[in-house]
């Protein structure tokens, strides 16, 4: 089941693997790591838009990897007005860690500054070593580090 949540004039939803998203809700999403959709709510009606109007998807990973938004995000460059503002982005991230917190590699330490406060943003694949692995940050130092798979 996914959750969204209301940030100012954006509903913002997580889509987990097994919800369906897309035009009329008519895929079911298959893959591990979540997708963020942005809606904007000015346009919600009982229909065809029930979340508002779909503006945007992202992979969980690509809005964490970065984490800070000094100017908000621009979710559609030519249109102004569907801008979060950086305070909202502020937000969601914080909501987006909160919410995903399967998305936390089993060590749960950073190993350079021993913080918990750490977070898996990306599945890679090593092409070297054949093995999948968790591209992994610390929020308080901001290191980044892989961790492969135990098979």
């Amino acid at each position: 089941m996914s959750i969204m949540a209301q940030f100012g004039m954006f509903n913002v939803r997580i889509v987990e693997k097994g919800d369906v998203y897309g035009l009329n809700d008519c895929l079911t999403y298959k893959e591990t790591e979540p997708l963020v959709e942005f809606y904007d709510i000015r346009f919600i009606n009982d229909k065809d838009w029930k979340r508002g109007q779909f503006i945007s998807r992202y992979c969980v990973s690509t809005l964490l990897e970065t984490g800070h938004y000094p100017q908000g995000l621009s979710l559609m460059g030519y249109e102004p007005s569907l801008n979060v503002p950086a305070e909202s982005m502020t937000e969601i991230i914080k909501w987006l860690k909160e919410s995903t917190p399967r998305w936390k590699p089993d060590d749960d330490l950073c190993p350079e500054c021993g913080s918990g406060d750490i977070q898996v943003i990306d599945r890679i694949f090593d092409e070297e070593c054949r093995e999948y692995g968790n591209r992994c940050i610390c929020w308080a130092c901001n290191h980044d580090w892989h961790v492969t798979e135990e098979q």
